[in-house]
């Protein structure tokens, strides 16, 4: 009987891990990289984060749209 190979996922890092960064809310470069353009935050599936830094991004760009920063929508 035959079985079927396994199908591995390549593991994907953290990027800021990788770059041993920790997000802040001044960078505002950075944290618009993980905000769609409705306004919505990017899950961990998609950006690649680590629950550490997905949880510190989604608290980042809270403060950042609660002081102007970051758009809670970029376009209406």
């Amino acid at each position: 009987m035959l079985t079927k190979p396994k199908i591995r996922k390549n593991k994907t890092f953290c990027s800021l891990c990788r770059e041993k960064k920790e997000p802040h809310y001044r960078e505002v470069a950075l944290l618009s990289g993980f905000v769609t353009e409705r306004g919505k935050v990017v899950p961990k599936e998609r950006s690649g984060l680590c629950a550490k830094h997905q949880r510190k991004v989604t608290l980042e760009i809270k403060r950042a749209r609660h002081l102007g920063l970051l758009a809670f929508v970029s376009g209406l």
